[in-house]
């Protein structure tokens, strides 16, 4: 089992953020993959490099979905992608989007998902899941735990995705140690997850605005009496 540490280089190793690279962000669009990209999107961009979310569905591409496929495809070139990171979305998925473009790129995964039998990946591939360097349950060991185990970006922003995805139990010692350093109680950290989670299942056309308000303002504490948590 490799430490966190190993883990860190290993991810920065074949990233290798050097130059400034064009890099397609893809991630769930639920708590835990919001606050996956919010880490990860601060973390990719102080190094220099040119980061495109794409918020993905909660549903995998049918066969025949031609909207969804051009729109994939029409990120993925407005991009200029050198390399693809996939964040709460596990290979399946992953093979399904990448098996619509034909262009080498890098490709990492950051997942707690189980791994699907049968998918196919062409690309170069680095995959990041708990068990590879965790005894903890995979299912608790949300991806943006991960993110912040990685590159050590936001806690706050951690506790709420873990929150959101029903992991708080697991990391209560973390949790508490986070709510201290913000002087928030779980009551509120609860909100900041259920804001989250109300505009993207009542209001999904506004998922894009709130994770560009939230991205703005640097912090999610934004959200407490804003027009999303009024919504």
């Amino acid at each position: 089992m490799k430490t966190i540490k190993e883990i860190r280089k290993q991810v920065l190793d074949y990233l290798d953020l050097s130059n400034n690279k064009k890099i397609l962000l893809i991630v769930d669009d639920d708590e835990d993959g919001m606050t996956s990209a919010f880490q990860i999107q601060q973390f990719l961009e102080k190094m220099g490099n040119s980061v495109e979310l794409f918020l993905n569905e909660k549903r995998s591409i049918a066969p025949g979905s031609i909207d969804e496929e051009q729109e994939f495809r029409d990120i993925f070139v407005e991009s200029k992608a050198e390399i693809i990171i996939f964040c709460d979305l596990n290979e399946e998925i992953a093979a399904q989007k990448l098996s619509l473009i034909n262009k080498k790129v890098k490709v990492l995964i950051i997942d707690h998902h189980p791994v699907p039998k049968g998918y196919k990946i062409r690309q170069k591939l680095l995959v990041i899941k708990p068990w590879l360097f965790s005894n903890k349950t995979p299912a608790n060991y949300s991806a943006t735990k991960i993110i912040y185990d990685i590159f050590k970006v936001d806690a706050l922003a951690a506790l709420v995705g873990l929150v959101g995805d029903s992991s708080f139990g697991d990391w209560e010692e973390f949790g508490k140690e986070v709510m201290k350093k913000n002087k928030l109680s779980l009551k509120q950290v609860t909100r900041l997850a259920s804001v989250i989670k109300s505009i993207v299942s009542n209001y999904a056309e506004m998922k894009e605005e709130l994770f560009e308000y939230i991205y703005s303002n640097k912090n999610l504490t934004c959200l407490f009496d804003s027009k999303y948590e009024k919504l």
